[in-house]
């Protein structure tokens, strides 16, 4: 707790101060009001009004979620090892991707590399019917040359 002090120690009033504190420790508003003796109110109120402790809030929510999440990994790490164990793990990952979804996201690949073919049906009248641009399109040839045969320079 005294690296807390530290760091809240530019905020001068005690109750801002002591719910900093608390809110950094523990993640929860309700209980740091308590502890600071205010209501929700007066944070809400403190948040609107005084930058300094709104982007102190902001520090201790960071300060609590960054203890939150080495607890969480290192209980992973824990339960991974243990059999007796591993139903829960299912919840605590969970947990992990709530409370850090840039780094427990499921990854997409968003490059592809090669080709992609496409089959279409289409009934022989809507074929029959499409101008000779798409036609060649959808057989095959390259796009840029379809656009060029459009314009009369193929």
């Amino acid at each position: 707790m005294p690296t807390m002090i530290i760091m809240f120690e530019e905020i001068k009033q005690q109750n801002k101060r002591i719910y900093l504190q608390s809110y950094a420790k523990s993640g929860s508003v309700k209980l740091s009001n308590k502890v600071a003796g205010i209501s929700y109110g007066a944070t809400w109120f403190w948040r609107q009004e005084d930058e300094e402790f709104a982007e102190a809030s902001k520090v201790a929510e960071a300060i609590y979620r960054d203890n939150l999440l080495d607890e969480l990994e290192a209980e992973l790490k824990k339960r991974s090892l243990d059999k007796d164990a591993q139903m829960s793990t299912v919840a605590l990952f969970f947990a992990l991707k709530a409370e850090h979804p840039d780094k427990y996201r499921e990854k997409v690949a968003d490059k592809f590399i090669g080709e992609i073919t496409v089959k279409l049906a289409l009934p022989v009248r809507q074929y029959e019917a499409l101008p000779e641009s798409q036609i060649s399109i959808m057989e095959g040839e390259v796009i840029e040359d379809a656009t060029k045969q459009e314009e009369g320079q193929g």
